[in-house]
């Protein structure tokens, strides 16, 4: 025996600080068979980003490539790894301070080299409708630039 899952169209409009959502019946002859959930592995590489910072660059800003809607005491995880295979990158992700009206803070992450490319960081995030960001700048003194993936 298959389950059915109906497909539901949904509607979600932001306003000001109230949000409505809108949901419509879908009709009965949509039925389909129900697929596999996804990978929560799969689900995070939806959520990307990359920054490329020239050498002698400051800050460089990447978002990611779709927003997260947080909660009271969510934390937003990031998992950056560096791609250049020369020089040394300094990292920054963003987050929300929620004791302090959820204001933008910026996080600063250890240096990333060859050695060490890989990094897992959660960041507070809160009640905070926005899009992951990362800024990356070659470390002082680098003779290359830096590139830094993300998934968030």
């Amino acid at each position: 025996m298959q389950k059915i899952i109906r497909r539901v169209p949904l509607t979600v409009a932001v306003l000001g600080c109230a949000s409505v959502l809108a949901v419509s019946p879908a009709p009965a002859a949509s039925s389909v068979p129900a697929q596999a959930s996804v990978a929560p592995e799969l689900q995070q590489a939806r959520c990307s980003g990359t920054a490329v910072a020239p050498l002698g660059s400051g800050w460089v800003r990447a978002k990611a490539n779709t927003g997260v809607a947080g909660h009271r005491g969510y934390k937003q995880g990031y998992d950056l790894m560096l791609q250049s295979n020369a020089g040394v990158a300094q990292v920054q992700v963003k987050g929300y301070d929620e004791n302090h009206g959820n204001k933008e803070i910026w996080h600063g992450v250890p240096a990333m080299s060859p050695d060490s490319p890989h990094r897992l960081v959660q960041i507070a995030w809160g009640n905070n409708l926005a899009m992951p960001e990362i800024r990356v700048k070659p470390a002082p003194g680098q003779l290359a630039g830096v590139t830094v993936t993300f998934k968030c």
